[in-house]
Parts: structure tokens; C-alpha cells; sequence
């Protein structure tokens, strides 16, 4: 939304895929996949923010836990980069612990807040 709304305040996200192509490499490199869905690669690829992280012009807090599972932080950090590379405005903040989710609520949320409120 960030890239492609640019009437927008800014854009928060927390614990996010940064690049989608990367996070499913291994589903999307098993043959039958890539058979049953066709597209899946350019699919992967075209719903990355970190493809269109240079179109990025609004500002973007990003929020995700040095422990978190789910996600790749270098990732998010790789992403929270090219959006400044290119001119754009983001703020990555991370929390040391509470995985995925407890970390969002007990220090992502009001990171996310206070950097609104700094808006």
C-alpha cells in the first residue's frame, strides 16, 4: 500500500513478509507447484514490498522481533534500507524477544504510536 497509495500518512507494519519470493523459495521451487500455478513465481516477485520499496515515497515504520520465527529480520531491515536509498522515509525498530506476536504487542505497538504521534 505504501508504493502504490501515495495520499496516504504513512504505513505501519508489523512482523511483515518483505520479500515474498524468498520466504516461499522452497514451495515455489517444488515442480508440482510451479505446475498446478503457473504464475506463482511472478506472483511472488510482484506482491514483495521489497520490489517496490523504491516507489515507496510515503513514510513507513516497520516493527519485528530479533527472535521472531516466522519472519527473515534482514529482511525487514533490507527493506526499511531501500526505502531510504530511494529517497523515501523509514524507520525500522526491533524488539530482542516475544517471537512473532507477544513482542508486537508489548513494544511494536506503542513504538508504532509514538512514531505516529511524531508525525
Amino acid at each position: 500500500m505504501a508504493a502504490h497509495q501515495p495520499l496516504l500518512a504513512g504505513s505501519v507494519a508489523y512482523a511483515p513478509i518483505c520479500d515474498v519470493s524468498d520466504s516461499i523459495k522452497e514451495l515455489i521451487e517444488t515442480p508440482m507447484v510451479t505446475w498446478a500455478f503457473p504464475g506463482i513465481r511472478s506472483f511472488a516477485k510482484r506482491s514483495s514490498p521489497a520490489t517496490h520499496a523504491a516507489k515507496t515515497k510515503v513514510p513507513v515504520f516497520v516493527f519485528a522481533a530479533q527472535d521472531d520465527e516466522r519472519i527473515s529480520l534482514e529482511d525487514v531491515r533490507a527493506y526499511g534500507l531501500a526505502v531510504k536509498d530511494a529517497g523515501g522515509d523509514s524507520k525500522v525498530t526491533t524488539g530482542a524477544n516475544g517471537g512473532h506476536y507477544q513482542s508486537m504487542i508489548d513494544k511494536g505497538i506503542p513504538a508504532g504510536i509514538a512514531w505516529m504521534k511524531s508525525k
